[in-house]
């Protein structure tokens, strides 16, 4: 199933080469024309066994497209933050363009072209590298789908039970199209700012031998008011319900901690900029990283959007790194809690099936519980059904051995007491994501389909549960047993006694059953490494976005040192006729990018930690119901700084490289 190949069979060779003679897993059925779908549903299911689901395709269907919706429209989110750093890029790519073309703006300026023109120059330009990019994104676009098919395929079909294999579509003219529109209007976007302050410049100002095309700008105030527009937006966004099950106010919410982080740029300039004239950094700090600090200072708008991009990059990075760790914290955690058998004894096909209905018989109890070694055995009952239109699993279990042995999350109370109390009272316990989808509460009593007729169920309690986005109700055994006429059970977990060796035990069990049963054992440690396995592979992919990410970061970094480096081609030169060695300047370059790295980081980590709530208290919780405990990690904030300091390293790398290799001579006699 996860290779992707299948062998397909005639039916009654699979039933007599597998020992399956007289079963099947399910039986597909086409109503004659004209009989009503409804009547029809009725109809067959008051002749099925209780056990046994009886669905229309379009409701199987919904419930997949339902689930695939959410997932699909996390990873688009996801890949939209790629866009918004392609944004920063295409900022510093435009204002390095306009400042290798200053001379020639000052000529065009000279002779006549008004500033509309000068816009137009530069917006036609970018427009053409975006068209250009945005087919090429297409081309690279559907070479990484192939690559990328593998862990979401591998992802959906161990989340949501499908069985088909996966492949990346190919070209279609409305891919093209769509992607030449998204790499213009990205383009544009991010070059009208370079194009508009290159439209400024006067002619003198063009020509000149020393310019800054980055004047000097109070942008303080204005960014302060951004920072706090930004956070009331997503203290505001976060309360917002999600519209037919997609968290929008989530999404914008985190677009706004985004937009605010990326503020805190010039703020942060302009506070240092105060701090340098009040206290005199130079004197503190020595030259190489004042004369950084105050290059930085004076370009505030263009160094700005790179720290932006760095921002950007390492808040997703940290964001989303502890979503997972937290995710993954709470799920070892509900695991340790909730599963404590030692073997798990079930169909050779337990851990691919997704249909209830499937199961041993309930007989094999006694045959395990007569095995040395074995000390307690609770048939685990799973099948599928509807309450109130939406489909639910049931599951039946031993709630005295399960009180005594394990114990559930609940959201209140201890989990033994609730148990008993559950078993006393014939009660139910009932998951968080029902719970809150049909406004149950503890104590609440609800009416329940059985096949005995409708019945009141106390909720006795609500438990946390990570193993399904549909819902989940508990009973006691005895009780499901005596309302279902049901001899099957989904799975055997084993407890074996102190000082039993479990791999001889395991034996034993595996021993007394028939080869052709078709019957598999799992340990416990088995069990939760193959649970950890598939959630780690559930998120691979979002370090491959992280990593798009993080590497266009970088190529804005190289932009920026480099139209830095050549609007000062002739302040270097005059550094180095000083007596600066060619060690020192390259010092300098790469004291500029500590400062991108270390403030990137320092931003980048605080938009992060914010973003990493978002992602779990809000996004999480309205498109799957679950509620997942906030966990702090030091390893993800260390990576980030990590990765901070490599990106700035290899974006500084050439650009000082390149300076280092500039002729004083030429450069002082620069235009």
């Amino acid at each position: 199933q996860r290779s992707g190949a299948y062998l397909i069979m005639d039916i009654a060779s699979f039933q007599w080469k597998l020992n399956q003679v007289g079963r099947v897993h399910e039986i597909h059925l086409v109503p004659r024309g004209g009989i009503s779908q409804n009547q029809f549903l009725q109809d067959i299911s008051a002749i099925m066994p209780s056990t046994v689901s009886v669905r229309m395709t379009g409701q199987r269907n919904a419930q997949v497209e339902g689930m695939l919706k959410a997932f699909q429209m996390n990873l688009t989110m996801l890949s939209g933050i790629g866009l918004l750093v392609g944004f920063f890029l295409v900022y510093n790519t435009m204002a390095f363009s306009v400042t290798q073309h200053r001379k020639e703006i000052g000529i065009l300026r000279s002779v006549g072209f008004d500033q509309g023109a000068i816009i137009r120059l530069f917006l036609v330009e970018a427009g053409l590298l975006g068209g250009r990019g945005g087919l090429l994104g297409c081309a690279m676009g559907v070479w990484m789908a192939r690559f990328l098919m593998t862990l979401i395929g591998e992802s959906v079909g161990e989340l949501y039970g499908l069985q088909s294999t996966l492949s990346a579509s190919g070209w279609s003219s409305m891919m093209l199209v769509e992607g030449a529109c998204i790499g213009l209007f990205v383009s544009l976007v991010g070059a009208f700012r370079p194009s508009w302050e290159a439209s400024r410049m006067s002619p003198v100002q063009a020509l000149a031998l020393n310019p800054s095309l980055d004047a000097d700008r109070k942008g303080g105030v204005g960014a302060a008011s951004v920072v706090a527009i930004s956070l009331f937006g997503t203290l505001l966004l976060s309360t917002v319900p999600p519209v037919e099950g997609i968290p929008w106010g989530g999404y914008g919410a985190a677009l706004c901690l985004l937009m605010g982080g990326t503020a805190l740029g010039p703020l942060l300039f302009a506070l240092f900029k105060k701090t340098q004239s009040h206290t005199g950094v130079s004197d503190r700090w020595g030259l190489w990283p004042s004369l950084a600090a105050d290059q930085m200072i004076r370009h505030a708008g263009r160094t700005s959007v790179t720290l932006s991009a760095i921002v950007v990059g390492l808040s997703i990075m940290v964001g989303v790194s502890l979503m997972i760790y937290s995710f993954r914290q709470t799920v070892q955690l509900w695991i340790d809690q909730t599963m404590v058998a030692d073997i798990i004894v079930a169909p050779a096909t337990w851990l691919g099936d997704d249909e209830g209905g499937k199961g041993l018989p309930v007989r094999l109890q006694s045959v395990l519980l007569g095995i040395p070694g074995v000390r307690a055995v609770d048939a685990y009952r799973e099948i599928k059904t509807e309450v109130s239109g939406q489909g639910v699993v049931l599951v039946s279990r031993d709630f005295h051995l399960h009180a005594n042995e394990s114990r559930y999350l609940f959201t209140r109370g201890d989990s033994s007491e609730i148990l008993r109390r559950a078993l006393k009272s014939n009660g139910l316990i009932v998951s968080e994501v029902l719970a809150e989808r049909l406004g149950l509460q503890t104590g609440q009593t609800c009416m329940g389909d059985t096949p005995k007729g409708p019945r009141p169920f106390v909720i006795e309690g609500i438990f946390y549960d990570y193993a399904t986005d549909g819902g989940k109700l508990v009973m006691d055994e005895d009780l499901y047993r005596s309302l279902w006429s049901d001899s099957l059970t989904s799975v055997f977990a084993v407890y074996i006694q102190p000082g039993a060796g479990l791999p001889d035990v395991r034996n034993r069990i595996e021993q007394s059953f028939s080869p052709e049963a078709s019957v598999s054992t799992i340990s416990n440690r088995e069990l939760r490494t193959e649970i950890l396995q598939i959630f780690d592979r559930t998120f691979r992919v979002t370090y491959v976005l992280e990593l798009i990410a993080l590497s266009v970061a970088v190529l804005g970094i190289v932009n920026t040192l480099m139209t830095a480096i050549m609007e000062r081609r002739r302040e270097l030169a005059t550094l180095r006729a000083l007596g600066a060695t060619v060690g020192q300047v390259k010092r300098l370059i790469y004291w500029e990018a500590g400062y991108l790295a270390f403030w990137g980081a320092v931003i980048g980590l605080a938009v992060g930690m914010g973003l990493s709530l978002i992602l779990i208290m809000v996004i999480n919780k309205q498109s799957f119901g679950w509620t997942i405990p906030w966990a702090l990690s030091t390893e993800p904030l260390m990576m980030a700084c990590l990765v901070a300091g490599i990106a700035v390293f290899l974006g500084a790398w050439w650009p000082a490289r390149w300076a280092g290799r500039q002729v004083i001579s030429a450069d002082l006699r620069y235009e």
